[in-house]
C-alpha cells in the first residue's frame, strides 16, 4: 500500500493517549490486526492482557466489513476524520455498540491505519429492533442510500460504498444521478416524490466495478437527524438475471434462425452482432476454418472497417490451431502484442494498423470439441474484456 500524502497523525503520538479513559485503538486493515491500544481500549474488548489483543487475527471479518473498511480508509487518506456507529465483538462474544471516530494514522512502516476513538452507547437506551435493523441494513447486498435534495449522499451503507465510493459532502457532487443513472433520472425522481410517488426503474449504474444493472428505487424520506426531506434510494443489482434473459434470446433467435433455414452468413452476422450489444464499442469478427482446415475465412464483422475486412477474410492458419480444442476461452494481451495462437498474433498486427485493439479471442467448437474457427473482440482503445463481455465469450462460444 502506498503511503498518504496528507499529513496525518503519526506513530509517536501514541503515547500521549496511553493515560486517557477514552479507549483508543489503532487497527492495520491490511494486516486485520490491533497495533496499539490504551488500557481503556483493552478493558474494552475484555483481553486479558494487551499481547492477547494485538495477537488476535480479525482475517475472518466478513466481506461487508471489509468493503467498509476499505471506504473508511479511502476518506481518512484525505486527512478527514469521520464518525459511524460500529458493533466490536470482544474476546466475551457479547456485542459492544459505540459511536466511533476514525482518523488516520502512519504506521511505524510507512502505511496507513486507523485510529479508532471509542464512546461506548448504553444499549438499554436503543431498542433491539432498531440495532437488529441497523445490522440487516449495514450487511443487505442491496445498495442504500441516503440524499439531500441537491444530491449529496450523506449516508450509504457498506455495498453502497463499495459500489460508489465512501461519502464526501464536501465535493458536492451530484451523487443522486450517479445512484439512479444520470442527472436526467434524478431530476424525474425528484420531481415523482414531490408529488409523493416513488421512482423505480431498472438501469444500468457506473459502479467502481464497471456498469452493472439495477433495480432502483428512490422515495421521500425525513432525515431522523434534521428534520430535513431526503432521497431515500435503494438500488439491487440485477445483472445476473438481465444477462441470463439476453443470452437466452440471443439463443432463442440464433436457433430460430437454423430452424427457419436462413442462410449461415446471416446467421454468422446475427451472432456477432449480438455479442457487440453487450459491451459498448466492442467490435467483433467471426472467422471459421475451410474443408482442409488451412485458412481462417472471415464469415462475419459487420462493423469492422471494410478494409481491415479485406485483411483477414482469407487468412493461413498458423501451427496448433487445428484438431479438437478443450481449453477455455483465450484472452488475449492487448499492449501491442497479442498473445496465444499464431493467427491471433498475426491479426493483432493488422489489427493495429487500421486502429483496432485487439480485446480477446476465442476458440468456436462444436459440441465434440472439433475446432470450427476463432472469434475475436476489439475496441477503439487498449481495453481488456471485463467480467460480463467473459462471461459472454464463454456462452457463445459453442453457438456458431
Amino acid at each position: 500500500m502506498n503511503p498518504p500524502t496528507h499529513s496525518l497523525l503519526t506513530w509517536p503520538l501514541l503515547s500521549a493517549f496511553q493515560g486517557l479513559t477514552t479507549p483508543i485503538f489503532v487497527f492495520d486493515p491490511e494486516r486485520a490486526r490491533i497495533r496499539w491500544a490504551n488500557e481503556s481500549a483493552r478493558a474494552l474488548w475484555r483481553a486479558k492482557t494487551l499481547d492477547a489483543l494485538l495477537e488476535r487475527d480479525f482475517s475472518d471479518m466478513s466481506d461487508v466489513a471489509r468493503a467498509r473498511f476499505d471506504g473508511v480508509m479511502e476518506t481518512v487518506r484525505r486527512g478527514e476524520k469521520i464518525k459511524r456507529d460500529w458493533t466490536l465483538y470482544p474476546f466475551s462474544g457479547e456485542p459492544i455498540n459505540c459511536l466511533m471516530t476514525i482518523s488516520g494514522i502512519v504506521l511505524e512502516d510507512g502505511r496507513l491505519a486507523c485510529l479508532h476513538e471509542a464512546q461506548v452507547i448504553d444499549s438499554q437506551l436503543i431498542s433491539p429492533s432498531l440495532l437488529r435493523g441497523i445490522e440487516v441494513v449495514r450487511h443487505t447486498g442491496s445498495k442504500v442510500s441516503l440524499h439531500r435534495k441537491d444530491g449529496v449522499a450523506v449516508m450509504r451503507n457498506p455495498a453502497a460504498t463499495n459500489a460508489f465510493g465512501p461519502l464526501n459532502e464536501a465535493a458536492n457532487a451530484n451523487d443522486l444521478a450517479q445512484h439512479l443513472g444520470g442527472a436526467a433520472e434524478a431530476e424525474r425522481a425528484l420531481t415523482l416524490i414531490a408529488r409523493g410517488e416513488v421512482y423505480s426503474a431498472s438501469t444500468p449504474l457506473p459502479t467502481r466495478q464497471g456498469p452493472l444493472w439495477h433495480q432502483v428505487d428512490a422515495r421521500g424520506v425525513p432525515d431522523p437527524v434534521t428534520g430535513e426531506a431526503m432521497v431515500l434510494v435503494n438500488a439491487q443489482d440485477i445483472t445476473d438475471s438481465r444477462f441470463a434473459e439476453r443470452m437466452l434470446a440471443t439463443e432463442n433467435s440464433l436457433m430460430q434462425m437454423i430452424a427457419r433455414g436462413a442462410p449461415p452468413d446471416k446467421i454468422a452476422v446475427s451472432l456477432v452482432q449480438a455479442i457487440e450489444q453487450f459491451s459498448s464499442g466492442m467490435l467483433c469478427s467471426l472467422q471459421l476454418l475451410n474443408g482442409e482446415e488451412t485458412r481462417l475465412v472471415l464469415a462475419a464483422g459487420p462493423n469492422l472497417p471494410p478494409a481491415y475486412r479485406r485483411a483477414i477474410e482469407d487468412l493461413p492458419v498458423g501451427p496448433g490451431i487445428t484438431g479438437r480444442f478443450s481449453e477455455q476461452t483465450l484472452i488475449t494481451e492487448i499492449a501491442g502484442h497479442a498473445s496465444g495462437h499464431t493467427s491471433s498474433r498475426a491479426n493483432a498486427d493488422v489489427a493495429i494498423q487500421y486502429g483496432l485493439y485487439p480485446s480477446w479471442s476465442t476458440p468456436v467448437v462444436s459440441s465434440t470439441g472439433e475446432m470450427l474457427g476463432v472469434l475475436a473482440g476489439y475496441y477503439r482503445e487498449r481495453r481488456e474484456p471485463d467480467a460480463q463481455v467473459r462471461r459472454v465469450i464463454d456462452s457463445v462460444r459453442h453457438l456458431a
